[in-house]
């Protein structure tokens, strides 16, 4: 019997779930017989894992016509693909693209294949957020419709956090977060010298799911804003809007994506790490790039839904603001900038960031999946 795992990407491809996937796939590979069907074209096997792949796929861009293309032409992929898994087999779907989840549920349902599904993202949960649908609208309604059938069919669901188990109404499914995988640093950094600006930076997507008009109100709020250098390090849709937040605050400053070897290098360099949630995606999304930065040994200033599990995980090891609150994000930036005049304490800080670590890593991660994927293959 065999797992497959379905997901648009996969190695060589280094998008976050990709290289979430590989890392994975490659830690389970000498212990489960595993088959990733991709949408990205590369070798037929990854060490002991066998990957199918199509022949060609569509050209990566960023014009939505285009991406959606990519989306179909995947969709239709693994849908053959899926046709052909033995009954006895195990199905896991990954969410990439969206509503794969839904759409590849319901069929896999149909066939009567196990299946269990891995909410790296949440839809049609997040194009509410994002405002592309509207809440208690027609799509909407069919889709969350569609969404509660293929969740009701599968063997398990995991989530990142309880967050989503709360917003899903699902009390059974698994909660297995996300882990860094970079490499866990030896010894958190020691502090930058607090001679120089404050300095906090963002690095990731800058998509919908990045609170920019949280920090554009809390930088209005902070005292003393010129102590600090605000870096915004990525690409996305929002990106236009990092631009104009520069024109009104020179304090930030926009940097385009880096290698991994550099981006941690740079990373390092940081007094803290932003992450930043709007309140709109309270279980939509649980940040991966937690676990990296606290891989790191650096602080997390967070400004995430009051509700949030992050909340609670980064209690008495970060700095946090229910985004909410924009005040509370000022507060916090200011307390950063005291912490970074007495470095003791935000050396401090570092340690208990790499500690955390430490407690939830790939192989933490892989043991969990290893354990669900047996227990369904059993049945």
């Amino acid at each position: 019997m065999s797992v497959w795992l379905f997901n648009r990407v996969y190695h060589p491809n280094g998008q976050a779930t990709a290289a979430l996937l590989t890392d994975l796939c490659r830690r389970l590979g000498p212990r489960l017989p595993l088959r990733v069907v991709c949408g990205v074209q590369g070798p037929a096997r990854d060490g002991e894992v066998a990957v199918e792949r199509p022949r060609t796929t569509p050209a990566p861009s960023p014009a939505l016509a285009a991406k959606a293309w990519g989306y179909l032409a995947y969709f239709g992929f693994a849908a053959a693909r899926a046709a052909r898994i033995p009954r006895g087999d195990l199905a896991v779907l990954w969410t990439d693209p969206p509503l794969l989840d839904t759409v590849l549920g319901t069929f896999l349902r149909w066939r009567g294949v196990r299946y269990a599904l891995v909410l790296q993202d949440v839809y049609p949960q997040a194009l509410v957020a994002a405002g592309f649908l509207r809440r208690g609208g027609v799509a909407a309604r069919v889709l969350r419709r569609l969404q509660r059938r293929a969740h009701a069919g599968a063997a398990a669901i995991v989530c990142l956090a309880e967050d989503t188990r709360e917003l899903l109404g699902l009390p059974t499914a698994e909660v297995i977060p996300n882990w860094a995988v970079e490499p866990l640093a030896a010894e958190a950094p020691p502090p930058r010298p607090a001679d120089g600006k404050v300095v906090v930076e963002y690095c990731g997507n800058l998509g919908h799911a990045f609170d920019l008009a949280g920090l554009e109100r809390a930088l209005a709020l902070v005292p003393g804003r010129e102590r600090f250098r605000v870096v915004v390090r990525g690409d996305g849709a929002k990106k236009g809007a990092v631009h104009a937040l520069r024109a009104r605050f020179p304090e930030v400053e926009w940097q385009d994506r880096l290698d991994l070897d550099e981006h941690l290098r740079r990373m390092r360099a940081a007094d803290a790490q932003l992450v930043l949630t709007p309140p709109a995606f309270f279980g939509v999304v649980y940040s991966s790039k937690l676990y990296s930065i606290l891989a790191a040994g650096l602080p997390v200033l967070a400004a995430v839904p009051a509700r949030s599990q992050m909340l609670r995980d980064l209690a008495g090891i970060g700095l946090t603001a229910a985004s909410e609150r924009p005040e509370e994000l000022a507060a916090r930036l200011a307390e950063l900038a005291e912490l970074a005049g007495r470095g003791e304490a935000l050396a401090e800080l570092r340690r208990k960031s790499l500690e955390r670590a430490r407690q939830w890593t790939g192989e933490h991660a892989a043991a969990a999946y290893e354990a669900l994927f047996r227990r369904l293959l059993a049945r």
